[in-house]
């Protein structure tokens, strides 16, 4: 439909071009206008909004239903529109305020039980010389950020705060990146290697330095090995004491000879296998010689890392010390998505949720901004009932589409159990058939649309694609594409055309 696609371009500017759109956006867009242009209602009275305040839900949403029909009158909402009941709860104690309004609705914009978190491997570095790494398998919020991260490792080996770790990505045998705490999970991809050391925090009497150490021989330059360590040098430490303190750090994956040489000779006495350059190139050839003396440790401003050069590939053993920091991939939580059906993603429409910091709601008992709780329920349903399953998220900091394969009713979707409103149960049980799927295949950069429809004329499906059609088997229609459904309500007979609606032929007009 060329010409319709230029006439809605023309007067929707984000529909033009030739740039994929929204299937779900261009059907809000066309049900509004559609009713805008068909509106009995010509002058449009101030209505107040409708509060519950403490009155029955049955006269709450009477009287909010007949406001809104005040104001809009067209077969649009004879077909199409539904009411919701929106419960918010002020979570201030002296307050408990409930506020409940009955509001009107085009279509249902269902969530999908999707992964909203995420398994990282995390090699646990702890500050006791005597203790060995520890692997860590923490499952965090998706969008979430590095220092709920450092909290779940806080809790898991028992410190007391977040602030006695670091948290670094581990590339090519060094540090590659300090992640701080304000940093996007999002940023830590599923092959990153992560590490979190334990550290000893700064204090208003001590201002330790944290520093990587990294491993490199003494006859390959530029060459490293293993896995880095981060330590903290307090003030005033002496030279023999940190090559000490790295020599029992190291002890678990030191060489049987070199194990043997530092287990019977203090550092004072023995000879080190490493010496320790400071450097800012990564590159022990260019860094400056920290000999095994008494002299305090001092180092200049510029100093990323300081290398440990071994004497020989026999003095440390890289290989064991690798396969003892290796652990598991990050991973997504799986989900069995064969058992996500249409009722799970309208279980989870009508359970409550705490309002985001930047959705906060305005009291107005207590007259102040609250992460208040909210609730939907279905109070009123239309004979035509849309519903888009919300497979595209976005946030400030990433975007995904979830394809999960939703299996929803093709005959038969029963609501019942959802709908508050009995007495609308017992007159009108809310029973539906589908007759149309919008489908989109692809990612977020692109795609392409393609929808089912059913002739009631002869109860067959059909599929359609670009300017090809052709007959489809009923449950051909549920694909993991599927995005929006078009479901019509249950009459007698069972299944038939969209009820007669009055044709109007004059526009009415309120009382003055």
């Amino acid at each position: 439909p060329t010409d319709f696609k230029h006439v809605v371009g023309r007067f929707a500017p984000q529909f033009s071009g030739y740039r994929q759109h929204d299937s779900q956006e261009l059907l809000a867009f066309l049900l509004d206008g559609l009713h805008e242009d068909l509106n009995r209602i010509v002058k449009k009275p101030y209505v107040a909004a409708e509060d519950s305040e403490g009155k029955p839900d049955e006269l709450v949403a009477k009287q909010s239903w007949e406001n809104h029909l005040k104001r809009n009158r067209s077969i649009i909402v004879d077909i199409f529109q539904g009411q919701l009941k929106s419960t918010l709860w002020c979570p201030d104690n002296q307050c408990n305020n409930i506020s409940v309004t009955f509001d009107p609705f085009m279509y249902l914009s269902l969530p999908l039980p999707h992964v909203t978190t995420r398994t990282l491997a995390v090699t646990f570095i702890p500050l006791d010389l005597n203790s060995k790494p520890v692997h860590l398998s923490l499952e965090v919020p998706k969008d979430g950020t590095v220092r709920e991260l450092a909290e779940e490792i806080v809790q898991k080996v028992g410190l007391q705060s977040p602030q006695q770790l670091v948290i670094a990505d581990i590339h090519q045998h060094r540090v590659y990146n300090f992640l701080q705490f304000q940093r996007k999970l999002s940023d830590i991809r599923d092959n990153d290697r992560t590490f979190a050391y334990e550290i000893v925090p700064a204090t208003e009497d001590c201002k330790p330095v944290h520093l990587q150490f990294i491993h490199s021989l003494k006859n390959s330059r530029h060459e490293l090995h293993g896995e880095p360590l981060v330590l903290s040098i307090l003030p005033g430490t002496k030279r023999r004491d940190l090559y000490q303190r790295i020599t029992d750090k190291l002890r678990w994956v030191l060489s049987s000879s070199s194990q043997d040489r530092s287990e019977d000779t203090e550092m004072s006495d023995a000879i080190p296998n490493f010496t320790l350059q400071a450097t800012s190139t990564y590159s022990y050839s260019h860094g400056e010689d920290l000999p095994c003396d008494d002299e305090v440790v001092a180092l200049r401003q510029d100093v990323s890392a300081i290398v440990i050069v071994w004497e020989s590939k026999d003095s440390y053993d890289f290989k064991k010390q690798t396969e003892l920091l290796s652990c598991s991939k990050n991973t997504d939580r799986e989900v069995d998505s064969k058992q996500i059906n249409l009722y799970d993603c309208l279980k989870l429409f009508v359970s409550g949720e705490k309002l985001g910091k930047s959705d906060e709601w305005f009291c107005p008992k207590c007259k102040t901004f609250r992460q208040a709780t909210k609730k939907f329920d279905l109070w009123k349903l239309p004979e035509v009932l849309v519903i888009h399953l919300k497979r595209f998220q976005y946030n400030k900091y990433w975007r995904d589409k979830i394809d999960s394969f939703v299996d929803f009713p093709i005959e038969g979707f029963n609501i019942t159990k959802y709908l508050l409103n009995q007495n609308e149960v017992e007159s009108n049980p809310p029973i539906y058939d589908l007759f149309a799927v919008s489908v989109h295949s692809g990612g977020l950069g692109g795609g392409h649309y393609t929808a089912y429809a059913k002739n009631h004329q002869n109860d067959k499906w059909y599929s359609f694609n670009d300017s090809y059609a052709s007959e489809a088997a009923p449950e051909s229609v549920k694909t993991r594409g599927a995005y929006v459904l078009f479901y019509q309500r249950r009459r007698l007979p069972p299944r038939g055309p969209l009820p007669d609606i009055p044709s109007v032929k004059s526009k009415e007009h309120t009382d003055s």
